[in-house]
């Protein structure tokens, strides 16, 4: 390479390190502006708003995680007196996931899923206190579909 095409070469690569320091610069101002507007809005965000029902949904998925694989389990060995029990609890995991998804999001249409999460805690909550003489998990279930319930009436 001649002297004047490294000249050209390192005169357009000081160029391209000036110009992405100078979009990094504006990049990272925008992004503390961004900080700056968000911290001074006012209330506490969804998450802080809901974070008693959310713990209380976390858990209720995680026990219906459990009682379900119980059920299934049970099923699969001949027995289904607990394929009602399933089903219920699959809605009601399925519904506590995405109540727990819009109030973190501080969704407009977190009041109407939170209302259908209810009744289904509340189907499941019975269904599984049917077997909580026989079956552990399904006490656990049903205490934290109450829990849920409780948060959300309360």
């Amino acid at each position: 390479m001649s002297a004047m095409n490294r000249r050209s070469a390192l005169g357009l690569g000081a160029g391209a390190l000036l110009t992405g320091t100078a979009f990094a610069a504006n990049a990272t101002t925008g992004h503390e502006t961004h900080h700056k507007a968000a911290a001074a809005s006012a209330g506490p965000k969804p998450w802080e708003t809901h974070a008693d029902l959310i713990k209380a949904l976390n858990h209720c998925v995680a026990t219906s995680e459990a009682c379900l694989q119980h059920c299934l389990d049970a099923m699969n060995m001949g027995d289904n007196s607990l394929y009602e029990c399933s089903q219920r609890v699959r809605e009601t995991k399925a519904l506590c996931e995405a109540t727990r998804t819009l109030a973190n999001a501080g969704s407009l249409h977190f009041e109407a899923i939170a209302a259908v999460c209810n009744d289904s805690c509340k189907s499941c909550r019975s269904e599984c206190e049917m077997h909580a003489g026989h079956h552990a998990i399904c006490g656990t279930c049903a205490d934290s579909c109450e829990d849920v319930i409780k948060q959300l009436e309360g």
